[in-house]
């Protein structure tokens, strides 16, 4: 007999709290409206973005028509003339635009201030991208600064006309337009808006006290009630169409297809199973049509199992947590920001008169309005973790609903507080019940091993871990009774999670065997995209590097590859070398190399071993001791061009397999509209569409800012080029998703109903991670008991309806699979 919902206890609250979903989701909305519309910058709506995208390009032919014919006339030519040629007519449509929907917001749209608003944006526009064009060399560096420091579009005007005024006069020639020219050509503007767009009027203002009935009321610019209702269905859409999704008190909904699963009720609108790579609308269609005609049964059973894990809020943590944001004690590391703002640094008594002083204060004071842009948005994250887990602690037990992405991979559905959140989120929770642990099993180990992992003890063995735990004993007692004594906590890899684990194992050491744990452990892969490029053409080398096989304490692949990239740039007489090896104390650590060797299962360029490269530089170099600001980026890309060289050459098979990936990739995508598609062995079908788009790119400065302004439509025709970066990175990621849906199912038949996952992470109570470490080994090892690059290629050669050009598949190595069951360290 189906389950019936509506008989559930707890059936009434879970209809108010989805009733509440849709109105903090409005409310939210609302509130982004309001501060839209405070700020005049209602475009960065998305209802209002739509409508610009739309209104862009007609105006924009409107423009480039009214040049022509306005020139072919004899006589006066139009004041507005002299100056349409400062911007392109893309530039000119796109500010029109803006400047008239922005105004929209606060009412403001008398028809001679808006024109007098649209010229003199078009006017600042022009002298920014003169001042671009001067040989001022500061110029990129202060639009990268402002940038950096995420300042707002208005934020960035006053800044950009004040030190234009102070410096870039020197460099560009400029005369400021006259205010009535400038009006001239707004209202030009405004013209063509009016006759392209055919959803303006030009009016007398209906009302207005001001003016006695023996004066004419001035002209405004309207919006036809078409396009006012076209508005406010749209604003009406966004309100309810985004309902802040939360977990739920009683049991998700369970998915039997891609729909109607998650949420009960049709109050707020339940995304689909499954988020596809695409907009376009027909291969959209044709998606959802053929996976509600799929039978995926293991992949449903893997999503229900997982979301149907009970939680709750951690009590204990919730409460330190709250205290350290009442006396505004937080830090980055905690995930909780100061409230107030950092202070800018003391002023030098000589930076008056003394450009190097200031341009030092500048510096640092920079570093500060940095750190002060960012600490907003964390400070929201932060206060709204918080305040749910607040509103969640008095629940016995709360569910997370999951979806799945198009390879896969499995994902809560709230987005705040959830246990793939940051480490303060996963710190909040803990598993809704526990089972008992014993040294005899060797379960109460696991919860040293936990301690260790989560403070960053984790590249020893596990004795070595379990030691160093029983080692600082007395240490984690102190916290435990009082972790605002003893803070050393707070400074750790994962200090809430760190923190978590120090409750429950000083717990245990008082109640000792038969303790009820409830903590979620957790184990990670070791590069977890390499571990599966490995075993897909066993691969010993990289296989060893990445703990496929067994040993004694755990390969730690970034620190080999740090050493390497070390032992050439020791043997080099240049002194980027030496400052690297300077800054870092003579040896290359891990965090240099980690992201860069992390990324390349997923696509990794040289340009990204750049971009992360100068990054680590940042972070770790804030002050510039060792490197200079403007000599960043070349120490950044002389050491990346370094480690692509020595990854290379180290991961040869990895990068030969996803060679081949993008080979097959190619030809089956050649001259075919059919979207790429496999089966993983889960039996998730992975449907790789990636379309071309249509556009009117643009690609300019606006409010010193480098932007892309488009008009996209993507089309049912495929774009070979992003299906072949993509392809390697996400046949790799839904292998990775098929053995963790394989393992979320095995343990499940083994009686382990408290599972948790982060697509190369799995967490589990104390007293099963035996269990799921066995299944881990396993499923990983099934996987690949048949080939899946056999499969791949038969997957390719039925798109292209032939394997004629198609690559054989790689020969295998002589990696042993079988050697992950032994393997302590596969993860870990």
């Amino acid at each position: 007999m189906p389950f019936d919902p509506t008989t559930h206890p707890l059936w009434d609250r879970q209809v108010e709290l989805e009733r509440y979903m849709l109105q903090a989701g409005a409310e939210r909305f609302r509130e982004r409206l309001n501060d839209a519309r405070t700020k005049d910058e209602l475009t960065r709506l998305k209802p209002y973005r739509r409508l610009m995208q739309e209104w862009i390009e007609p105006i924009t032919k409107g423009v480039t028509e009214w040049i022509e014919a306005t020139k072919k006339k004899r006589g006066a030519k139009p004041v507005a003339l002299n100056y349409v040629d400062a911007l392109p007519p893309e530039i000119l449509a796109y500010i029109t635009c803006r400047t008239v929907l922005d105004r929209i917001a606060a009412n403001r749209l008398l028809l001679i201030s808006v024109a007098a608003d649209i010229g003199q944006n078009i006017e600042y526009e022009a002298m920014i991208r003169a001042w671009e064009d001067s040989e001022d060399e500061g110029f990129g560096g202060l639009q990268e600064n402002m940038t950096r420091r995420r300042s707002t579009p208005i934020h960035r005007r006053r800044v950009n006309i004040n030190l234009f005024n102070k410096k870039g006069r020197q460099y560009v020639d400029w005369a400021d337009w006259p205010d009535d020219h400038r009006k001239h050509l707004g209202l030009a503007c405004v013209d063509i808006l009016v006759r392209y767009t055919k959803q303006f009027e030009v009016r007398p203002e209906m009302v207005d006290r001001k003016f006695k009935s023996t004066k004419s009321p001035p002209m405004v610019l309207a919006l036809k009630n078409e396009a006012i209702e076209w508005i406010s269905d749209a604003l009406e859409v966004a309100e309810i169409s985004t309902p802040l999704y939360l977990p739920t008190i009683m049991p998700p909904k369970k998915w039997n297809g891609p729909r109607d699963g998650g949420y009960y009720t049709n109050i707020i609108r339940r995304p689909f199973l499954i988020s596809f790579k695409t907009s376009q609308e027909e291969e959209r269609g044709m998606a959802i049509a053929d996976f509600e005609a799929l039978s995926m049964p293991n992949v449903y059973k893997a999503v229900n199992h997982l979301q149907s894990v009970p939680w709750k809020i951690n009590k204990r943590i919730l409460a330190v947590a709250q205290r350290v944001f009442d006396l505004d004690i937080g830090t980055d590391k905690l995930s909780i920001p100061k409230k107030g703002k950092e202070q800018l640094p003391p002023r030098y008594a000589d930076q008056d008169t003394n450009p190097e002083s200031l341009k030092r204060w500048k510096k640092e004071a920079s570093v500060v309005h940095g750190n002060n842009a960012k600490r907003i948005s964390k400070a929201a994250t932060a206060r709204r973790n918080l305040n749910l887990a607040a509103q969640l602690a008095a629940e016995d037990k709360i569910y997370f609903p999951h979806m799945l992405d198009f390879r896969g991979r499995l994902y809560p559905i709230p987005v705040a507080l959830q246990p793939q959140g940051n480490d303060l989120a996963r710190g909040l929770l803990t598993f809704a019940e526990g089972k008992k642990i014993s040294k005899e099993a060797g379960t109460n180990g696991w919860l040293g091993i936990q301690l260790a992992n989560s403070w960053g003890n984790d590249k020893v063995s596990n004795e070595e871990r379990l030691e160093w735990v029983e080692e600082y004993r007395p240490k984690w007692e102190r916290i435990a009774a009082d972790p605002f004594d003893d803070r050393s906590w707070m400074t750790c890899d994962n200090p809430w999670q760190a923190l978590a684990a120090i409750f429950e194992i000083v717990d245990y050491w008082k109640h000792g065997d038969g303790f009820v744990s409830s903590l979620p452990i957790r184990v990670d892969g070791t590069c977890n995209g390499i571990q599966h490029l490995s075993a897909m053409l066993r691969d010993s080398v990289g296989g060893a590097s990445v703990n496929l096989i067994p040993g004694d304490v755990p390969r730690d692949i970034y620190q080999e590859v740090a050493d390497l990239v070390q032992a050439q740039i020791g043997k080099l007489d240049d002194p980027i070398a030496k400052t690297w090896m300077r800054m870092c104390n003579g040896r290359l650590p891990r965090s240099v190399t980690k992201r860069p060797v992390m990324i390349l299962p997923y696509g990794g360029t040289r340009n990204a071993y750049t971009t992360y490269t100068l990054k680590w530089i940042k972070e770790n170099d804030p002050h510039e001791n060792f490197i200079p600001k403007e000599e960043r980026f070349a120490h950044a890309k002389w050491l990346a061009h370094i480690m692509w060289d020595v990854v290379g050459g180290y991961l040869l098979r990895p990068q030969e397999v996803m060679t081949w990936i993008k080979q097959c990739a190619r030809v089956a995508s050649r001259g075919h509209k059919r979207a790429l598609y496999w089966r993983t062995p889960i039996g998730f079908y992975v449907r790789h569409f990636y379309g071309k788009r249509k556009m009117m790119r643009l690609d300019t400065l606006l409010d010193g800012k480098r932007l892309q302004i488009a008009n996209w439509k993507t089309t049912a025709e495929l774009n070979n080029a992003d299906v072949l970066t993509a392809i390697s990175p996400n046949f790799v990621h839904s292998l990775d998703a098929s053995a963790l849906m394989s393992t979320i199912l095995r343990v499940r038949e083994q009686g382990v109903r408290y599972i948790t996952t982060i697509h190369d992470s799995f967490g589990a109570l104390a007293a099963d991670m035996w269990t799921v470490h066995d299944a881990l080994r396993d499923c990983f090892i099934e996987t690949y008991k048949e080939c899946p690059l056999t499969e791949f290629r038969t997957a390719c050669a039925d798109v292209a309806r032939s394997d004629k050009d198609l690559p054989e598949v790689p020969p295998k190595g002589s990696l042993d699979l079988e050697g992950v069951r032994e393997s302590t360290y596969f993860f870990a």
